[in-house]
């Protein structure tokens, strides 16, 4: 049973995830020469107006201090040697087979909380100048399910005459094909689709520049294949520089419930990376952990449209990122959760999650495999742990 048989309007509209009174794009007017109408491939006017209330959304995110730290992090900060533990079943001893077995190292940053005035004008040059050797275009060139990123293995020179490796963000174009579906309705549903559409793409978009900063520091790449390997950071059990930065900003990556571009169903978050076990390609950054659930929470309304006005952006400068972190109001488990299974979790050392306190037995209803949050509870505020930081899991290969 997919997300919809659950995600009922009944609940959505509990959790305000569905409708606000007034919808609207706010007052925000800038957008960053990252942004600009030259950087987009073969976009008409038309479609680049489409598109401006996210190009403004996300450009607000690259003028804040506390949103920079992030993205200097990524591209300044030192890296720290992680190594790739696995058993050795001879000794059941713990061994580091990165050398042993030529593996490319893998690394971890720190990110600073709290930038100065020199790591600003550092990561603003960088974003100015990423500004010249960068492409967006609207292409399901990998099928990806909102984005991808592909490096293409031209080098141009900046302004300071220092040649950077040219980078190629694809976005998948039904964006484009629901903005102008939606942006011609004037019905309420579709208004707050619309608003979720606008936030969803600007997020995309800085998911995916947080890449292009990784690829803007590296040196020569020869061909699309050699994409450099990404840091961890802080204590993530998976190297992906662009959810890592959803998890900085959010607490969790913002999605459309069911995937549909159209959001007509609303957004949802989770933590990442949840219970996944793959590998990202060729390259196995991900260390492995046995929770065997997640939580997927409805995202409302009144949590998304502040951050298309000025005065939200004020807010953010003067409290933190943690004024950014979305309520838990509304929660879908999905997975095996017994209290054994738990307890594994818990006492596993290739866990990386704590038992939370606003994840517990009392709080969900059982369907299946899966659970909601009540709708009597829909109504009340966020735990304290929903605004917890990231730091201080444990570090665990």
């Amino acid at each position: 049973m997919g997300d919809v048989e659950h995600w009922t309007d009944s609940r959505l509209n509990a959790a305000g995830a569905l409708c606000i009174d007034n919808p609207h794009l706010g007052d925000l007017t800038t957008v960053h020469p990252i942004f600009h109408k030259a950087n987009f491939e073969d976009i008409t006017d038309a479609d680049y107006t489409l598109i401006e209330p996210s190009l403004r959304l996300a450009s607000a995110y690259l003028s804040e201090p506390n949103t920079l730290s992030f993205w200097w992090s990524l591209a300044f900060a030192d890296r720290e040697y992680v190594p790739r533990m696995q058993r050795n079943w001879q000794t059941r001893d713990w061994e580091d087979v990165t050398e042993r077995n030529n593996l490319e190292r893998w690394s971890k940053i720190s990110v600073l909380h709290h930038v100065g005035r020199g790591q600003l004008e550092e990561i603003n040059r960088l974003f100015l100048n990423m500004a010249s050797y960068i492409c967006w275009q609207f292409s399901d060139r990998d099928g990806g399910t909102y984005r991808s990123t592909v490096v293409v293995p031209e080098r141009r020179p900046d302004t300071h005459g220092v040649t950077k490796n040219f980078t190629s963000i694809a976005i998948i174009p039904s964006f484009l094909v629901e903005l102008r579906i939606v942006t011609a309705s004037t019905t309420l549903p579709d208004q707050n689709s619309h608003l979720r559409q606008v936030f969803l793409l600007a997020s995309t978009l800085l998911h995916e520049l947080s890449h292009g900063v990784i690829l803007a520091m590296s040196d020569w790449i020869e061909n699309v294949h050699e994409q450099p390997a990404e840091p961890f950071v802080e204590n993530d059990r998976e190297a992906e520089a662009g959810y890592a930065w959803e998890m900085a900003m959010y607490g969790g990556p913002a999605l459309a419930i069911a995937y549909r571009a159209n959001c007509s169903l609303g957004l949802k978050a989770c933590r990442w990376p949840g219970i996944k076990r793959a590998t990202i390609g060729d390259h196995p950054y991900m260390r492995p952990s046995r929770r065997n659930w997640e939580i997927d929470w409805a995202l409302s309304m009144a949590w998304v449209q502040p951050f298309f006005t000025k005065l939200y952006w004020e807010q953010v400068e003067r409290y933190g990122l943690s004024y950014m972190r979305f309520p838990k109001t509304l929660g879908l488990v999905i997975g095996a959760r017994t209290d054994e299974v738990r307890r594994a979790a818990a006492s596993s050392a290739w866990s990386s999650h704590s038992n939370r306190t606003d994840v517990n037995n009392q709080n969900f209803l059982w369907r299946g495999q899966r659970q909601s949050r009540p709708q009597d509870r829909a109504d009340q505020p966020p735990t304290k742990s929903a605004r917890a930081s990231r730091r201080g899991r444990s570090m665990s290969p």
